[in-house]
């Protein structure tokens, strides 16, 4: 996580980062190996949120996707598309707008 902060605009605050990982509002999906050890291999924290839209500038519900972590190991086998697909089925059952993420210019 530390590596995709460090080259982005917003810069690497390990404190600042604790707090937003850490907020009250701060939701979580988990993903962990079936067998053992149960490694945590890959993660998405999440908020419902309200963001202005480009579209009409007022402010709708959103579940915004703050942190999305895969494991180096896990890459390329579909399980972010999955993690994408539980955030939008959340946003749907919870009738918000649309789910949104920022994206480092680093990662696109």
């Amino acid at each position: 996580m530390r590596q995709s902060y460090v080259g982005s605009s917003f810069g690497w605050d390990p404190r600042s980062k604790k707090k937003e990982l850490f907020h009250t509002d701060s939701r979580f999906i988990l993903v962990r190996q079936t067998e053992a050890p149960r490694t945590l291999v890959a993660y998405t924290m999440f908020r419902f949120d309200h963001e202005e839209t480009m579209e009409d500038g007022i402010m709708d519900p959103v579940v915004y996707c703050y942190e999305i972590q895969i494991s180096q190991d896990t890459r390329r086998s579909g399980l972010g598309t999955v993690l994408m697909g539980d955030l939008e089925a959340i946003a749907r059952k919870w009738k918000m707008k649309k789910v949104m993420l920022t994206v480092f210019r680093s990662q696109s």
